[in-house]
């Protein structure tokens, strides 16, 4: 198995959060007191899909990287799933 698929999940979450760091910058529309971009949550929810989708393909990946710091087994792997599924 490739080495950086066992790092996918969390390759995917950092794109994600600098992904949702860019947002912030998108103009918004003012409406009342709320402050929101059209764009906003559909960029949310397809990005929520591509990390899930991410870490339910890694999740039979095992093995270690590092030279053994980091350790991916079957129960970190489900962890990592079910905190994309939002758990």
């Amino acid at each position: 198995m490739n080495d950086l698929f066992l790092f996918l999940p969390e390759t995917l979450l950092l794109l994600t959060t600098l992904i949702f760091f860019g947002l912030i910058f998108v103009p918004c529309a003012k409406v009342g007191a709320n402050d929101y971009s059209p764009l906003h949550f559909p960029i949310s929810m397809m990005l929520a899909l591509l990390v899930l989708a991410g870490s339910l393909a890694a999740l039979s990946a095992n093995g270690s990287l590092f030279g053994g710091c980091y350790q991916a087994d079957s129960l970190s792997q489900i962890f990592k799933a079910a905190i994309a599924l939002g758990f």
